[in-house]
């Protein structure tokens, strides 16, 4: 939020780009300010191609470890999710998801 009005809010986008919204379309809406959060959650799809699908279960091993070596603020002490797994079959290839907390 960068403008708080008696008629109109003014909200700074992640893009930089400030949006004027009435009042009266926002009064009634729950409005969560994530800028203000301590921690972060990465939650990314990876598409594998089926010619790889035998080194699945060594990839994702390889992709917990590397992120827990690359990122020394991940939560992984079991009070948040960390998980790299199947999720599903795509056209082309199979989707891994990894879920991160930061």
């Amino acid at each position: 939020v960068q403008k708080l009005g008696w008629l109109n809010t003014h909200l700074r986008r992640g893009d930089e780009l400030v949006v004027r919204i009435p009042n009266t379309q926002i009064s009634g809406t729950r409005v969560a300010n994530i800028s203000r959060s301590r921690l972060s959650t990465v939650k990314q799809a990876l598409a594998i191609s089926y010619d790889d699908v035998d080194k699945l279960p060594q990839l994702m091993q390889d992709i917990k470890t590397e992120i827990r070596e690359a990122c020394p603020t991940l939560i992984d002490d079991g009070s948040r999710s960390f998980q790299v797994f199947f999720s599903d079959y795509k056209d082309f290839s199979v989707e891994v998801l990894v879920s991160a907390h930061f």
